[in-house]
């Protein structure tokens, strides 16, 4: 402290102080420094009136003069670092004065405001260094101490990424920020429709408290869209909505299956016309490869065409490739997220109260010749 003192005074620096009503100055931030001091005078090395230089500083700088004292000079065990950081925000310092006043970004402050709202409880087994850095952080993510405290219990028997637990079981009422169906109705909108949504400031995930909401929320939408409108018109018995549809739900469904369904007049000509001109390009190419000192761009040219019609040829055949017309009136479609949050639709799906009827359909087509239409049933179907 001796040495210190010397080393301190030498560079000038200054113990910073705060006038008390009777006169005299109080020190919040040099304590060692004081120590010190009062340690050489007496060994007499300084005498009892020797001026000591200070810094007097307005009073409600005090407690942030003694905070980064200590956090820039002599480590201090991290929860009292965050019980600081509460005690301004208690005294009503907004996020922005707390940043400003110590050099800091907002994203910081905020992180060490949520820490300091820890469970009493909880931080005093944290300084026992019961609970580790990011369990602390996991712990923080909410601001219930209950919860905090009931995860911290029920994540008892983890050993390995318990802090990983301990977010599983504060998140177990809500739904993840990045899952498909927060993805398709976006954070953005469910918060404008008054949903609240909690943000761990650690890992930047944002959890959604009222998934029934979201839900609800995403079939509203399901149904405003363009793609449901669409299989609606296509002809179906029913169109449902689901936020999912996997394959244990398939399960229950039995299904059929699209087949080549013979082109229109108009196809049919299309078809046609494309096929010819699809041979006379052809033609042409092989032509031009067999002539000599052909420019390589005349070459490129025709199969530009060539690769030009056999897409079209595809896109028809592709709108040939359909379910049976019949059959379409006896069983439906549910349009539904796909893994990404992204909608798409599965169709030709039998309810267990159709089979009856899509079978004798079948049956029918069968005996007047028809193609035959596959039907796919799943475990509860399979006597069939």
């Amino acid at each position: 402290l001796h040495k210190e003192y010397r080393r301190q005074r030498q560079m000038c620096i200054r113990d910073s102080v705060v006038a008390a009503p009777d006169g005299s100055y109080e020190v919040c931030a040099g304590g060692r420094r004081w120590t010190a001091l009062g340690l050489l005078i007496a060994d007499g090395v300084f005498p009892a009136d020797c001026p000591v230089p200070c810094l007097v500083i307005p009073a409600a700088h005090a407690h942030h003069a003694s905070l980064i004292e200590n956090i820039g000079r002599k480590a201090m065990h991290p929860a009292d670092v965050y019980a600081g950081y509460a005690r301004l925000r208690a005294e009503n310092w907004t996020v922005a004065a707390i940043a400003a006043a110590h050099g800091a970004s907002e994203s910081a402050v905020k992180k060490l405001l949520a820490l300091g709202s820890v469970s009493p409880t909880l931080m005093q087994l944290f300084r026992d260094g019961k609970i580790k850095m990011d369990e602390m952080q996991a712990l923080a993510s909410v601001s219930d101490h209950a919860r905090q405290e009931a995860a911290w219990k029920a994540s008892a028997g983890q050993y390995w990424n318990r802090d990983d637990h301990i977010r599983q079981l504060l998140a177990e009422t809500e739904m993840r920020g990045d899952s498909p169906v927060a993805r398709y109705v976006t954070v953005a909108a469910y918060e404008k429709a008054g949903g609240e949504v909690r943000r761990d400031l650690f890992e930047n995930d944002a959890y959604l408290t009222d998934p029934e909401k979201v839900r609800s929320m995403a079939d509203a939408k399901m149904q405003r869209s363009k793609l449901f409108k669409a299989v609606q018109a296509e002809g179906w018995l029913w169109v449902e909505c689901r936020v999912s549809f996997e394959y244990a739900d398939k399960k229950s469904f039995g299904e059929i299956q699209r087949v080549l369904q013979e082109p229109s007049k108009a196809q049919a000509k299309q078809i046609d016309g494309l096929q010819k001109k699809t041979e006379a390009a052809r033609t042409k190419l092989a032509e031009l490869q067999e002539a000599e000192g052909q420019d390589a761009a005349d070459l490129d040219k025709v199969r530009g065409l060539i690769r030009g019609y056999e897409g079209q040829l595809r896109e028809i055949r592709a709108e040939l490739y359909d379910y049976p017309a019949d059959l379409k009136a006896l069983c439906g479609a549910i349009v539904h997220l796909d893994y990404h949050g992204d909608l798409t639709v599965t169709r030709g799906l039998i309810r267990q109260d159709e089979r009856d009827a899509v079978a004798q359909a079948t049956r029918s087509n069968d005996a007047e010749g028809q193609t035959v239409t596959c039907l796919l049933y799943t475990s509860d179907a399979a006597d069939d």
